[in-house]
């Protein structure tokens, strides 16, 4: 911290005023409101220790970035070991949007990021639900009155054949039932759940997907025609389009390829759109031959007129409990409109002679037509929307001691992108130096003060065709710079020229926001750990891993002070260092943790690392560095603690869980939180004493924060604040 804040007059003064609020308030409790000696001393010896100690001050008092000051550790006390969703929460705060970034606190301010809908954006999705589920209506609505009309009675002396006839066309109008709930269902998906079509490796699934609820749109069109109607050839042929075309037609993926061949499985298309023609062909020869009528096959089907009024009615019931928007008119209009439309279903299918049946036409086209066009135009809003919509990329202000949002501001509009599934597109976590608050997105980095106002922005146009995983580094802030790191994420069909012109590591005036320097590292790509300040021989150190290689550049001008080649690849946690070694851990294809001297060394082989252990090592998480050891936590939940110095495993302990965030250490204590949201809390030494086990019963991603006795956990939908004080809210 030192090395990031010197020279800065204001940061110092807000260490003091710090300190000096948290003794005055320790003094109030020690010695009683009525003396305030006590506190005026306690106070002096503040300022005094704040003007000798001003680094160890201030990562006691604030967490100003990823990890605090990139340890992971506080010199905080009086933290808690036990709470409950109704025991020692000060307060939780729900947070708009989707993100995974870590909370930072400066003074009384807290800062996060999530991903929001841009309000233009959400009227227009409003629109297009609206649009669909208005015409879904009208196709249901028309395919129950169909059903409730009286079929003649067919003869008492029937063949086998037409009796046959008879079933297989109640058949029929069954899979039209069933088709077309299977329809609804993925309408609402993905009209409202177009993440999860989407976040996948590239966007082959999404579109896939889309275009298979499509599909199915069209095989219910198809089905509620009369069978022995040539006009069922429409939608034949537009399914016979949209099966053949899908190669031509499919987005290209991160290596630039087409849509493999086995994602056209016959499971997934061949076979139910060949049934479906096989099984329509069938009925339609049958009419055909045999004379008969759709009149004649008996339309009252109770399957209709019980699964479809209670499909729409669940469906509706689901979209109550699953709000991904949070947008109050969005969520009216889609539980109101399948609540309304199943209770007019089931009474219209009820009716025993609807008037408009006998007389005209008109229901019999309008309900197929209104349903293959809904179909139709799903597929093209959701595909336009997926290429060319945009999420507002946002920064969160909230007051530390009551959880109060002081301020929200978007600061970059852009593309959704690819993505792991569980990462979000705000995973960064963001960094202050007390004046600047710098947020980075991978589309781009926005530099922010206090208020909320937007200084500066940078965008990063590529963004899109390189990552496949999403955003995961986090910016560091290095006295008048910001530190950003931007690599592709898998080499690039244009060769070592795109990682050179795409991947960096660079240096952003926090004032101006004009670039100081620019780096590319070697082996520049998949790497998603975040750099580390450091420094040796009294000089200061950026420190980070790229795919193949951990390098050492001067952090105030850029340049290479020394790389090493390692056996890993594709480091995901963050390096961890000490006053005289480094420390890597994870890697994809190849797993290890390594020591290394921070004057650097050279080559790969076992005499260039002081020690290296490939047994239970992280894969997600970094590891935390507290009181002279090493701990760290793989990602089925196994923890471990060794010594620094030799490599040496003192203990290893399945404490369980899937852990994508990494552990903090304060107070004498190892927090380690799995994703489930249990955070495990274990006695720091070299004997393993586990104190507690605790349940928010919320997916957490974010590493927690820790800042003035408090502890900071930043779930999937709340920000909690968790201390020995806290009340239930």
């Amino acid at each position: 911290m030192s090395l990031q804040s010197e020279g800065k007059d204001k940061i110092v003064t807000a260490r003091i005023h710090n300190t000096y609020r948290k003794t005055q308030r320790h003094a109030q409790h020690i010695t009683g409101p009525r003396v305030p000696v006590g506190a005026a001393i306690f106070a002096v010896l503040a300022i005094w220790c704040a003007l000798n100690h001003a680094a160890r001050v201030a990562s006691a008092d604030n967490w100003p970035g990823w990890r605090g000051n990139g340890s992971g550790t506080s010199e905080e006390i009086g933290l808690p070991s036990h709470w409950s969703r109704h025991e020692n929460i000060r307060w939780r705060t729900q947070i708009a949007g989707n993100g995974v970034s870590s909370p930072i606190a400066w003074n009384d301010r807290l800062f996060v990021t999530t991903a929001v809908t841009g309000a233009d954006l959400r009227n227009q999705h409003l629109l297009a639900a609206a649009v669909l589920y208005g015409l879904l209506a009208v196709a249901l609505s028309a395919a129950a009155m169909q059903c409730a009309r009286r079929g003649s009675t067919p003869p008492a002396q029937v063949t086998r054949a037409r009796r046959l006839l008879f079933l297989a066309m109640r058949l029929d109008r069954a899979a039209a039932v069933t088709v077309t709930i299977l329809f609804v269902l993925g309408l609402s998906a993905g009209l409202f759940a177009r993440d999860l079509l989407f976040s996948q490796f590239s966007e082959h699934y999404g579109w896939l997907a889309i275009r298979n609820i499509t599909i199915y749109g069209l095989i219910a069109t198809l089905l509620w025609i009369v069978p022995g109607s040539l006009w069922r050839a429409a939608p034949a042929l537009a399914i016979v389009a949209l099966t053949g075309t899908s190669i031509a037609m499919a987005p290209r993926g991160v290596y630039n390829e087409i849509l493999p061949l086995k994602s056209l499985l016959p499971l997934r298309i061949v076979a139910p759109t060949l049934a479906v023609f096989i099984w329509s062909a069938a009925i339609w020869l049958a009419a055909r031959l045999t004379r008969t009528t759709s009149q004649d096959a008996m339309h009252r089907s109770w399957l209709w007129r019980g699964v479809g009024p209670a499909a729409m009615l669940a469906v509706a019931a689901i979209l109550v409990w699953y709000d991904p928007l949070d947008f109050a008119p969005l969520k009216a209009a889609r539980v109101a409109v399948p609540a309304v439309f199943g209770i007019g279903w089931l009474i219209l299918s009820f009716l025993r002679e609807p008037a408009a049946i006998g007389r005209t036409g008109l229901w019999r086209w309008l309900g197929p037509v209104a349903l293959g066009v809904c179909a139709l135009l799903l597929y093209g809003y959701v595909d336009i929307h997926q290429q060319h919509a945009g999420l507002w990329r946002s920064v969160v202000c909230l007051d530390r001691d009551s959880g109060r949002v002081i301020w929200q501001r978007n600061t970059i509009l852009a593309p959704a992108g690819k993505k792991y599934p569980r990462n979000s597109y705000a995973t960064p976590t963001p960094v202050t130096d007390g004046r600047y608050v710098v947020a980075d997105f991978s589309a781009g980095m926005a530099c922010l003060d206090f208020n909320g106002k937007v200084l500066w922005t940078t965008i990063e146009p590529q963004f899109e065709h390189h990552l496949r995983y999403g955003p995961g580094s986090s910016p560091v802030i290095f006295g008048d710079t910001v530190i950003q790191t931007y690599m592709i994420e898998h080499p690039s069909g244009e060769g070592h020229e795109a990682l050179n012109r795409h991947s960096y590591l660079r240096a952003i005036d926090l004032e101006t926001g004009k670039e100081v320097w620019r780096v590319t590292p070697p082996g520049a790509h998949d790497s998603y750990g975040t750099p580390l300040i450091s420094s040796a021989d009294g000089q200061p150190l950026l420190l980070f891993v790229a795919s193949t290689d951990l390098v050492a550049y001067d952090p105030r001008t850029g340049e290479q002070r020394w790389t090493c080649e390692l056996p890993t690849k594709q480091v995901v946690p963050s390096l961890i260092a000490d006053d005289q070694m480094v420390y890597v851990a994870g890697g994809t294809h190849y797993r290890a943790v390594l020591a290394l001297p921070l004057t650097g060394t050279t080559g790969d082989d076992e005499s260039s690392f002081k020690w290296k252990t490939v047994r239970n090592v992280p894969r997600t998480a970094s590891p935390v560095l507290y009181d002279g050891l090493l701990y760290w936590v793989t990602f089925n939940g196994i923890a471990v603690c060794v010594d620094p110095s030799t490599g040496d495993a003192l203990w290893r302990e399945r404490i369980g869980g899937y852990h994508y965030a990494s552990p903090v250490a304060a107070d004498g204590k190892i927090y380690y939180v799995s994703d489930v949201g249990d955070v495990t809390v274990v006695q720091a030494g070299r004997q393993f004493n586990q104190i507690a086990t605790n349940s928010l019963d919320e997916e957490i991603m974010a590493s927690p924060a820790i800042c003035d006795e408090n502890l900071f956990l930043r779930g999937r939908r709340f920000l909690y604040c968790i201390s020995n004080s806290g009340k239930p809210r």
